[in-house]
């Protein structure tokens, strides 16, 4: 089965650009369940990963699915398998709400090496609940799913995190820098979310500096990329009023000296916006005399 890259974000300086590959999908290409070849595929990939089948309701009934049931598996006119949607493949962390088993999930080495197959659809009645009683009682396994995922949440947290301190503790693991850091996180199935704890539970204070300077570089990324995004917005929609005002005071489109101009006179803005954010992102980072 392939699994072609349907979509990837690049970052670029000053926002991100979304590719997506036109893949020779249609409806009637789905395979709901049937076509042996592809089900048998699935069904190993799953058991590779450890994720466990478990049931979905699907026309009133109870069928019994591998993976998550947004995955989606197609046989196109090509003659070849697409697999799509791994988005959720991964269980959810144990969430505090709804909205995080969306955004929150333990990381494929955590859950290769956990101690029983888990569900990637625990949790999933937290947003799409059952309809009624009888859909309720169908899926039988539920319930079990969410404490055998929560019980690898607890692990990660009560357990996994533990041991990769003790690990740095005792120099047995050396990270020396973000990559090197973030790539042992990784490989012991801890999601650089939790890296607090790392920072909270480490004895060693060289330890500690690294994870923390990691902590503040993660959180300037996102602020320096949220203002960057904030300002590209307000000059786009600036300029596009622009546009739209002279489009209806002329009726043309047409982009004349004047309009050139304007244009001209947003970019210098932009870029003058681009410096003073960025400086006060250095003043933020390092510290102001203000």
């Amino acid at each position: 089965m392939r699994q072609p890259l349907c979509s990837v974000l690049i970052a670029l300086p000053l926002q991100a650009v979304a590719v997506v590959v036109d893949l020779p999908i249609v409806p009637k290409s789905a395979l709901l369940g049937g076509a042996a070849q592809s089900t048998s595929k699935r069904g190993a990939a799953c058991e590779e990963l450890n994720l466990k089948p478990h049931l979905v309701i699907s026309d009133g009934e109870a069928i019994k699915i591998n993976g998550s049931v947004e995955t989606q598996g197609h046989y196109c006119y090509d003659g070849r398998f697409y697999a799509i949607n791994f988005a959720r493949l991964m269980p959810s962390d144990l969430p505090n709400d709804g909205m995080e088993m969306l955004t929150k999930q333990l990381r494929p080495e955590l859950v290769k090496s956990f101690r029983m197959p888990l569900s990637s659809d625990a949790f999933s009645h937290l947003t799409l609940p059952p309809k009624d009683e009888a859909s309720a009682q169908l899926l039988g396994d539920a319930d079990q799913s969410d404490v055998e995922v929560g019980s690898a949440s607890r692990f990660l947290l009560k357990d996994r995190v533990p041991e990769f301190v003790a690990q740095l503790d005792s120099l047995r693991t050396f990270p020396y820098d973000s990559g090197t850091f973030t790539q042992a996180c990784h490989k012991s199935g801890i999601n650089m979310r939790h890296i607090g704890r790392i920072a909270e539970h480490t004895r060693l204070p060289h330890v500690r500096e690294m994870v923390v300077v990691e902590m503040l570089a993660r959180a300037g990324k996102v602020i320096l990329g949220r203002g960057h995004r904030r300002i590209i917005s307000k000059a786009k929609d600036a300029a596009l009023g622009v546009m739209r005002q002279k489009a209806k005071v002329t009726g043309t489109k047409k982009i004349d000296h004047e309009l050139k101009m304007n244009m001209i006179a947003y970019a210098d803005r932009l870029r003058e916006d681009t410096i003073e954010h960025v400086v006060d992102f250095i003043n933020l980072m390092v510290g102001s005399p203000n």
